[in-house]
């Protein structure tokens, strides 16, 4: 080893460049072929998904809760024991909006069975109520003043519409919320006999009548009460009586043709009337 090491600090200038020359020509080792990993199958969650909430996820709700109405009013609508018990006793009447799996927004209610709103209603769920109470609506803060609120109160509202035996919708709010719920339909019964501590509420009501809308904040799709008929234009004229006639016990559905093809409207006014029919009992 030493007498390698003597013989290269003896080596001339003019070899040491010839040999860095000679490693610049042939450039570094080649590298090994990266071998690219075996595909496996991805599970990707809904972007958007609108469903009833269940009883795992009343944790979510609690900590989206509690960050919401503690930092202004204090105090919490429901305790996460009072979230179980509801999700638990009546989860098809609460709504939440998940976000690629994440909880964004919630509506939880329950049925109550007298005009007004008192103590017992914070806590109890009566199944022969024909009043929908809806304790709380709350939006993940990271997710505020996107205009989900509104739009999940709708979706519920027209949710509502579709079970026989709701008639209204009553909730209690603070004041400065009552701006709030009155774009959303809801109307003033008065000052609410509920106080919690300090805090007075605002009691208000909407009432649930006639069948869903096919799409938020249209009413021109409305269907009519009475059936449309299609008369002839001469007496000779033979038209289709599927066309003319409406007959409550038949269970079929006649479309027309369309002006506008070609631009995808018939699936769509297909769609939105399959989605109709799924709240007339008689169309099965």
């Amino acid at each position: 080893m030493e007498a390698s090491g003597s013989q290269t600090r003896g080596s001339s200038p003019a070899a040491l460049e010839r040999s860095i020359a000679e490693m610049s020509v042939q450039g570094p080792p080649p590298r090994k072929p990266s071998v690219s990993p075996s595909p496996q199958r991805r599970h990707t969650l809904p972007a958007s998904e609108v469903r009833p909430l269940s009883e795992q996820d009343a944790v979510s709700v609690f900590e989206i809760e509690r960050e919401a109405f503690i930092s202004v009013s204090g105090e919490c609508p429901l305790h996460l024991d009072e979230v179980r018990h509801f999700l638990t006793l009546c989860p098809e009447f609460s709504m939440g909006w998940f976000e690629e799996g994440r909880l964004v927004a919630f509506i939880i209610g329950s049925l109550w069975d007298k005009d007004r709103l008192t103590t017992e209603a914070l806590t109890l769920h009566k199944p022969r109520g024909s009043s929908l109470h809806i304790h709380i609506l709350a939006v993940h803060r990271t997710f505020r003043q996107q205009g989900k609120g509104p739009i999940l109160m709708w979706r519920y509202l027209q949710y509502l519409r579709c079970l026989p035996n709701v008639r209204r919708a009553v909730l209690m709010c603070e004041d400065f919320l009552v701006p709030f719920y009155r774009k959303s339909g809801f109307k003033v019964l008065g000052r609410c006999a509920i106080t919690v501590g300090s805090l007075t509420f605002t009691e208000m009501w909407y009432p649930i009548s006639g069948h869903a809308y096919m799409r938020r904040n249209s009413e021109a799709i409305r269907f009519p009460e009475q059936p449309l008929t299609l008369p002839p234009t001469k007496p000779e004229d033979q038209v289709d009586e599927a066309l003319t006639l409406h007959k409550p016990r038949r269970s079929s559905l006649l479309a027309g043709g369309a002006v506008y093809r070609q631009q995808g409207k018939g699936p769509i006014l297909m769609w939105r009337s399959l989605q109709y029919l799924r709240c007339l009992p008689e169309a099965a």
